[in-house]
């Protein structure tokens, strides 16, 4: 603080508000200068940088009396207010980032192989329990049986990436690369994600007051899967095989003789990857 000026807060001082838009007010009195800015050096650094939980904005003081021949004399009104900062406004270059972690409802007909599962039969039932090798909902008539599977809770992963670009970046060419990047995966790996697990599921952009543009990149993940049994098929078993993310798989049921249990039964006997994405580079969006 500068030696020749001298604080001492206001009796009527700290008064305030709380909520979402909580402000406080500290008052004082400042004696020993005539410059304003030797004034306000010297407030915000004797007034506390926080006061009931909120951040120092800024300092104001006003002159009372001023005399640059006697500085002892000169008095100012100060004053030290408190409350939330404003948020900053990203600037062109900056992004921001966000996840989300949701979920909906997919259809299975075969359960987790690896882990451990339980069956049981009625008192009086000869014969062994019939194995459906992981089937789910199976019902029996007569010498068919259908495999009705179960709607289950399914995990979904996304995120998103805001990004301010320069009126010269967003030309109608690089408008026409988001939409060509829309509804693909990666090719290569992106945001640390292997090629293949990430969707670009689409992009929103707003311009802000003719300086430049805001656009939201959404995408969704789904993990590479490699070497997994479902019934008695082995999944991408082979050397450097790998069933990508959003890949389709679906099965094939037959009819098995079930010699233990003596019935006929369903179990999957053929298992299908097929692509249903085209995948593309994901450099052309420029983030």
């Amino acid at each position: 603080m500068t030696p020749t000026v001298t604080i001492t807060e206001n009796i009527k001082s700290r008064s305030g508000s709380d909520g979402k838009s909580g402000k406080r007010l500290r008052l004082y009195t400042c004696k020993g200068s005539s410059s304003l800015s030797t004034i306000l050096e010297a407030l915000n650094d004797f007034v506390p940088d926080t006061a009931g939980g909120l951040e120092l904005l800024y300092c104001r003081a006003n002159p009372r009396f001023v005399d640059i021949n006697n500085l002892p004399r000169c008095n100012w009104d100060g004053e030290a207010h408190y409350g939330y900062p404003e948020k900053k406004r990203p600037t062109t270059g900056e992004s921001i980032r966000t996840f989300s972690s949701g979920g909906g409802t997919t259809h299975i007909t075969q359960r987790i192989e690896a882990l451990p599962a339980q069956s049981y039969k009625a008192d009086g039932i000869t014969g062994e329990i019939p194995d459906f090798k992981g089937g789910i909902g199976v019902t029996i008539k007569g010498r068919e049986s259908v495999v009705a599977g179960v709607d289950i809770y399914t995990p979904a992963w996304t995120f998103e990436e805001t990004h301010y670009f320069s009126n010269e970046t967003m030309t109608a060419e690089y408008q026409d690369d988001i939409e060509f990047c829309h509804g693909k995966i990666n090719i290569d790996e992106f945001r640390g994600r292997a090629a293949g697990e990430v969707l670009f599921i689409g992009a929103t952009g707003r311009q802000r007051g003719g300086e430049d543009w805001e656009v939201t990149f959404r995408f969704a993940v789904s993990k590479n899967k490699s070497n997994f049994r479902i019934g008695d098929i082995t999944i991408a078993g082979g050397e450097g095989e790998e069933k990508l993310g959003w890949d389709y798989l679906w099965l094939l049921y037959e009819d098995f003789q079930d010699e233990a249990a003596g019935k006929i039964v369903k179990r999957a006997a053929y298992a299908y990857v097929d692509p249903v994405y085209y995948s593309t580079l994901f450099s052309a969006l420029g983030i």
